[in-house]
């Protein structure tokens, strides 16, 4: 028997949660990168997959796409079918991401699924939550390529730790996130108007300075990070898939010159808009 109990439900708390780690990996994607194992076959386990790099990550299935970015944690249910894409990748980055695959069952041997979907459930911009748990379920996994030993309990523990603290941050996270869902909701609608952050505060009746505080508790970016965001990733697609121009796009997108519109493409994906462009055509 399957269950499917969602991150924020609180039986997860209490139903005796046991995990077996089938593996621990690093990854260092390569520009414009595509990973199809499970384009034509069902994933045999669930993963968390730590996005550690300023890179972005395309998640593709059943219609459906996932944009990742650094500090994201992604949620992939076993049975599902999926490719994946890297875009952005740095040359000199050691270091892209950790997916660890395991099996989760509830104290009655019943497998538990945490979502039906692939799903971003978390954000550690700053990788110090939950990439030092991930290493060391990594490096336990490199021992047992040397021919040595590993220890299952360990690895378990240090796994359940890890999705314990993701657990805890995900409804903090959603307990920060109610006063200001209004607000959120509306800046989300309305990312290529230039409103200022006051008036979606203003929405949820709370001043502008806290209004901030708790959306970058909550998102772990600031209001207009998470706008230019949104407006990033919508470029991105103009770019490759239009031939409009980088000045037209800058206006489609919202931002109020092409200058500006340049600079913050190149700080979130290190390229400028035409090489990105010129890097979609190799």
């Amino acid at each position: 028997m399957t269950r499917c109990i969602p991150f924020d439900d609180d039986c997860l708390l209490h139903c005796g949660l046991r995990a077996a780690v089938t593996e621990a990996a690093r990854q260092r994607w390569k520009p414009e990168d595509s990973w199809l194992g499970y384009i034509n076959r069902p994933r045999p386990y669930s993963g968390l997959v730590l996005i550690c790099a300023d890179i972005e990550m395309v998640y593709s299935y059943t219609g459906r796409e996932l944009k990742a970015h650094r500090g994201d944690v992604i949620y992939v249910p076993s049975g599902i079918q999926y490719r994946v894409a890297s875009r952005g990748s740095a040359p000199d980055t050691h270091l892209d991401s950790y997916t660890i695959n395991f099996d989760l069952f509830d104290g009655d041997g019943n497998k538990i699924l945490l979502s039906d979907s692939i799903t971003l459930i978390s954000h550690d911009p700053q990788n110090r939550r939950y990439a030092p748990l991930a290493a060391e379920l990594y490096e336990a996994f490199c021992y047992e390529k040397l021919g040595l030993s590993r220890n299952p309990l360990k690895m378990e523990a240090i796994f359940l730790y890890l999705l314990d603290r993701i657990l805890t941050d995900v409804r903090s996270q959603k307990e920060i996130h109610y006063p200001i869902r209004r607000g959120v909701r509306a800046l989300t609608a309305e990312w290529n108007q230039n409103k200022p952050i006051g008036v979606y505060a203003k929405m949820c009746r709370l001043s502008e300075s806290y209004f901030y505080l708790l959306f970058k508790r909550s998102t772990g970016l600031s209001p207009v990070e998470y706008r230019n965001r949104i407006r990033i990733n919508t470029a991105c697609s103009l770019l490759r898939d239009t031939s409009m121009s980088v000045d037209e796009i800058a206006a489609a997108v919202g931002f109020e010159t092409p200058f500006y519109f340049s600079r913050i493409f190149k700080k979130t994906m290190g390229l400028s808009p035409r090489q990105y462009r010129a890097a979609q055509t190799i």
